[in-house]
């Protein structure tokens, strides 16, 4: 049974007729009543949950970076932690023509950095979570998970950063890359034959001088 209120249900549906008629005639070009036809609902209806096509543009971003998180929570489940660069740079390169449309046509600009505070928290808790994980079973180094995790989360931002200002990058070079240079920063130290594992030991270190 699905949890979905039919509020929540048109809302969706407004968020993807956006994005299909922003694609179309750009974010200066689109009109609320397009949007309102390409998602089967009244004009009234748009403005019920949006106020102003900035607002909708607005939660067209929030949209994006919800995505990334869903994104970032299946890499982590599928593969080694330093996947989430390749799974991240992925998913933006389908998001960065209409990220870039959002960025550079509105009137009062999005700020990407304050949207993403709201996901911030999740996506940081993911990725201490599995390098907990991670530590405690021996397949990468200790360390500060606080400051490990938010380095994993700067280096997801390198290649849509690129992206976005149209840069010519090979982009299985560049996540190849930053996947090796995570890979290497957190490999775990070589142990010398019989010598004991540090695998159970507090996966959580308290950082020095604290």
């Amino acid at each position: 049974m699905s949890s979905v209120t039919p509020q929540e249900e048109t809302r969706d549906r407004l968020i993807a007729a956006a994005r299909a008629v922003i694609d179309r005639s750009g974010l200066r070009g689109a009109r609320m009543e397009d949007i309102a036809a390409e998602a089967g609902v009244s004009r009234a209806a748009v403005y019920y949950h949006f106020s102003s096509k900035d607002a909708l543009a607005a939660a067209l971003v929030d949209d994006i970076f919800r995505g990334l998180v869903a994104t970032v929570r299946t890499a982590l489940s599928d593969g080694p932690v330093d996947q989430v660069v390749r799974a991240s740079a992925a998913f933006f390169k389908d998001q960065v023509a209409l990220a870039r449309l959002l960025l550079t046509e509105m009137p009062t600009p999005v700020e990407p950095e304050h949207i993403m505070g709201r996901h911030r928290d999740e996506l940081l808790g993911m990725l201490r979570e599995r390098l907990r994980t991670d530590m405690r079973d021996g397949r990468v180094r200790r360390c500060d998970v606080d400051v490990a995790a938010a380095a994993l989360a700067g280096l997801m931002r390198v290649a849509p950063f690129e992206m976005l200002a149209g840069s010519q990058l090979d982009l299985t070079y560049l996540t190849d890359e930053l996947c090796a240079f995570v890979r290497h920063a957190l490999a775990p130290p070589d142990r010398a034959v019989g010598e004991p594992s540090d695998a159970g030991a507090d996966p959580d270190p308290t950082p020095a001088g604290s």
